[in-house]
C-alpha cells in the first residue's frame, strides 16, 4: 500500500513519517529521565516527532501522555478550573484510582500551584511504580491564560530542581512543544529563567532524507532522485512545504507530463506557493508572527537581520533572544549540525529557503521598513541632500520625540535626523527669543522716551502756571493782560491735557514691555527645556551604542542635569541622574582628587580614556592616570 504525503496534523500509520536526528536524541534524552523542550516555528513536525515518541517509550514500559493545551482550553478559565482541567486529563490518561472531587475538597484553602504538585507527589507518583513522561504540546498558550503562568513553571523546575531530596521525582519528566523562546516561559523576572531541560533542535529534512519520500511517487518517465534534487533546491526540506510539493507531484505525474523535472518542480512552486492573490497558510503565519506584538519592538532588528541573511549565511556565537524571536517566525533557521570545531558552542543563521527569500524579498524588506513613523519625512530630508526646510517641527517633532521613547532600537539615521530636528527647533526658538528681547528693549526705550515728554510738558505747565499767577497779580497790568491771559490758561489747559495723555500712554508702553518680557523669559525655558533634551539624548546616544563612550556620555547628561537643576525643571531630573548614574560607574575610577595649589579650570580625557589632563590656575597643568597617580607637572603662563 502507498503511503500518504500528510501536510497537516499528526502523522497516522498510513502516511509517510521521515526520521530525523531529533527522534534519536529526544529518545535518548527521556529514557535518562532528562526534561526536554521542543520550541520552534509552526509546521516542522513537533506533534508527529512527540506520537512517534511515545510509542516507542510505551515499547520500552515508560508510562507516556500527551496533552494538548488547545484541549484543555485557555478561554475564560479561572485560576483553579484551569489547573483541575490539566490534573482531570492526566489522571483519566494515566487510569489513576482516586476520586478528583475529594481531593480538591481535601485542597480547598491550598493555592492551585500547591494542589498541583500535591496531585503529582501524592497521587501521579504515590500510585504509579514506572516512569512517566508527559508531553505538553501547545505550551506557548499558556502564557495567554487570564492569570500569571509563571506558578506553572516554576513547579516544573521545582520537581527538576528537587529530585536529589525527593528522589521520585526522578521517574516524572516533562517534554514541552510549542512556538516560544525558553527564556519567555518565565515572564516575572523575579522568577528567574526557565532553565531546566534540554533543547530538542528539530531540524528541517536533509536531502538524503527528502530522498526517501521517493516511494510515494509514480516511477513514470521522470528521474525521481532529480525530482526530489529540485524539490529540496526550493523548499530546503521544510516538512510542511516539502510534503506539500511532493503531493502536487504525486497528482501531476499521474498523467503524461514532457516537462523537465527543473521546470516541473518550478510551475508547482509557483502555483503552491509564490501566488500575492492566495497566499499560503505557512508563509501567511510568517509575516503575521513578524508582526506580532511580541516581536514589535525588535522588528527593525529583526529586519535588518534578515535583510543581511537574504545575501549571507551569518555566524552567531550565542543564540540571542533576538535570533530566536527571528526562528518563530519561520523565516530563517538555526543550524549547529554543521559547526566544523567540535568545541565551538556558535551556530549558523540562515534564511529558512528559495520559497522564502523568493517570496519575502529585499523589496519586502523595504517596504516593511517604509512603514516606520519617519520613513517619509526621513527620506524627503535624505533626498533634499538634509535641507533644514524638511526637519521636523512643533506636532510631528513632538510626535516623533513620544515615538522614539517606545522604541528599544532606532537606527542611526533616524537618530540623527530627530537631534537635527531638535537642534533646529531650539536655534528657531533662541531665534525668536532674541527677536522678542529685541523687541522688549525697543518697547522700554520708547516707553522711556514718552515718560521723559511727559515730564518736560508737565514742567513746562508749571512755569506757565507760575506765569500767569504773577500776572494776575500784577493790577497794573490786570486789565492789559486779560486777553492774553485768556490764551495762555487755554495753552495751560492744552498741556495739562498733553501732559495727562502722555503719562497714560507711557503707562500703557510699561505694561506691554512687562508682558513681552514675560512671554520671552517662557520661550528662554522652552529653548532650555530643548537643549536639555539634546543633551539627555546625545548622552543616552554615548552611553548605549555598541562602543559606549561613558565620558562624553558623563559630559553631555552632567550639562543636561546641570541646566534642569539650575532651572528646577524637576521632570527632567530623574531620567538624567538614572543615565548619569549608569555613565559615571564605568569611570568612576577617574573620580580621585586631583590636586593643585590654586583653582582648577578645566579637566579633559585621552581617546584612549586611560589619561585626564588638569589646568589651574597655579600655572601648571597635570597630567594624572586613571587612578589619580600624578605623572608629570607643565607649567604655563596665565591666559
Amino acid at each position: 500500500m502507498t503511503k500518504e504525503y500528510k501536510t497537516s496534523g499528526t502523522i497516522t500509520s498510513d502516511s509517510f513519517y521521515v526520521e530525523r536526528l531529533a527522534d534519536k536524541q529526544l529518545f535518548e534524552e527521556l529514557i535518562k529521565g532528562e526534561y526536554c523542550y521542543i520550541l520552534t516555528c509552526r509546521q516542522v513536525g513537533k506533534s508527529s516527532l512527540c506520537i512517534q515518541t511515545k510509542k516507542k517509550l510505551e515499547s520500552n514500559a515508560i508510562l507516556s501522555i500527551y496533552l494538548d493545551i488547545q484541549e484543555i482550553g485557555i478561554v475564560d478559565q479561572t485560576h483553579n478550573f484551569w489547573y483541575y482541567a490539566l490534573i482531570r486529563r492526566i489522571k483519566e490518561e494515566l487510569k489513576l484510582n482516586f476520586d478528583l472531587d475529594s481531593f480538591f475538597e481535601e485542597n480547598d484553602n491550598n493555592h492551585p500551584k500547591e494542589v498541583w504538585l500535591s496531585f503529582l507527589k501524592e497521587k501521579v507518583l504515590a500510585l504509579t511504580s514506572q516512569p512517566i513522561v508527559i508531553f505538553i504540546d501547545e505550551i506557548d498558550l499558556v502564557l495567554s491564560l487570564p492569570f500569571s503562568s509563571d506558578d506553572f513553571f516554576t513547579s516544573l523546575r521545582h520537581i527538576y530542581n528537587y529530585r536529589e531530596e525527593f528522589p521520585e521525582y526522578k521517574r516524572l519528566t516533562f517534554c514541552l512543544i510549542g512556538v516560544i523562546s525558553p527564556a519567555s516561559l518565565i515572564k516575572d523576572p523575579n522568577y528567574g529563567t526557565f532553565n531546566v531541560g534540554k533543547e530538542i533542535l528539530l531540524q528541517d529534512f536533509t536531502l538524503e532524507e527528502t530522498k526517501t519520500l521517493a516511494s510515494g511517487l509514480p516511477a513514470k518517465s521522470k528521474n525521481l532522485d532529480k525530482l526530489l534534487e529540485q524539490v529540496y533546491k526550493w523548499t530546503s526540506g521544510h516538512p510542511y512545504m516539502t510534503l506539500n510539493l511532493c503531493e502536487a507531484l504525486r497528482l501531476e505525474l499521474q498523467i503524461d507530463n514532457n516537462e523537465s523535472e527543473e521546470v516541473l518542480v518550478t510551475k508547482l512552486v509557483n502555483k503552491l506557493f509564490l501566488q500575492k492573490s492566495q497566499i499560503d497558510i505557512n508563509l501567511s503565519y510568517a509575516e503575521k508572527r513578524f508582526e506580532s506584538e511580541v516581536n514589535k519592538q525588535h522588528k527593525l532588528q529583526m529586519l535588518e537581520t534578515y535583510n543581511e541573511l537574504l545575501t549571507n549565511i551569518k555566524y552567531i556565537s550565542k543564540i540571542e533572544e533576538i535570533y530566536f524571536k527571528l526562528k518563530l517566525t519561520g523565516m530563517v533557521t538555526i543550524d549547529t549540525n554543521n559547526i566544523n570545531n567540535t568545541n565551538e558552542k556558535g551556530a549558523y543563521l540562515k534564511a529558512r529557503n528559495k520559497i522564502y527569500t523568493t517570496f519575502y524579498d529585499k523589496n519586502w524588506v523595504e517596504v516593511k521598513k517604509g512603514e516606520r513613523l519617519l520613513s517619509a519625512s526621513l527620506q524627503q530630508w535624505l533626498e533634499s541632500n538634509k535641507y533644514n526646510d524638511f526637519l521636523l517641527r512643533g506636532q510631528a517633532l513632538q510626535k516623533a520625540l513620544d515615538w522614539q521613547k517606545t522604541q528599544l532600537e532606532i537606527t542611526a539615521l533616524e537618530r540623527e535626523f530627530i537631534l537635527a530636528s531638535q537642534q533646529a527647533e531650539t536655534d528657531l526658538q533662541q531665534q525668536k527669543l532674541f527677536e522678542q528681547q529685541r523687541l522688549l528693549e525697543l518697547a522700554q526705550q520708547q516707553a522711556e522716551t514718552q515718560t521723559q515728554l511727559a515730564l518736560e510738558q508737565k514742567q513746562r505747565a508749571e512755569d506757565l502756571q507760575l506765569l500767569a499767577e504773577t500776572e494776575r497779580l500784577s493790577k497794573e497790568e490786570k486789565i492789559k493782560s486779560n486777553s492774553r491771559l485768556r490764551k495762555i490758561l487755554v495753552g495751560l489747559a492744552s498741556s495739562l491735557v498733553f501732559a495727562i495723555t502722555a503719562s497714560i500712554f507711557a503707562y500703557n508702553n510699561s505694561l506691554e514691555a512687562n508682558k513681552q518680557k514675560t512671554i520671552a523669559e517662557k520661550e528662554n525655558l522652552r529653548a532650555t527645556e530643548n537643549q536639555i533634551a539634546i543633551y539627555q539624548e546625545q548622552g543616552r546616544r554615548e552611553l548605549l551604542s555598541e562602543n559606549p563612550n561613558y565620558f562624553n556620555s558623563t559630559l553631555y547628561l552632567s550639562e543636561g542635569y546641570r541646566l534642569a537643576t539650575e532651572k528646577k525643571l524637576n521632570s527632567n531630573i530623574p531620567t538624567l541622574k538614572f543615565l548619569l548614574a549608569r555613565s559615571i560607574k564605568p569611570v568612576e575610577g577617574y573620580f580621585t582628587t586631583l590636586q593643585h595649589q590654586d583653582r582648577v579650570n578645566s579637566a579633559s580625557f585621552s581617546p584612549d580614556s586611560n589619561f585626564i589632563v588638569t589646568s589651574s590656575s597655579d600655572k601648571t597643568a597635570k597630567v594624572w592616570d586613571r587612578k589619580g597617580n600624578l605623572l608629570a607637572t607643565l607649567q604655563h603662563q596665565d591666559i
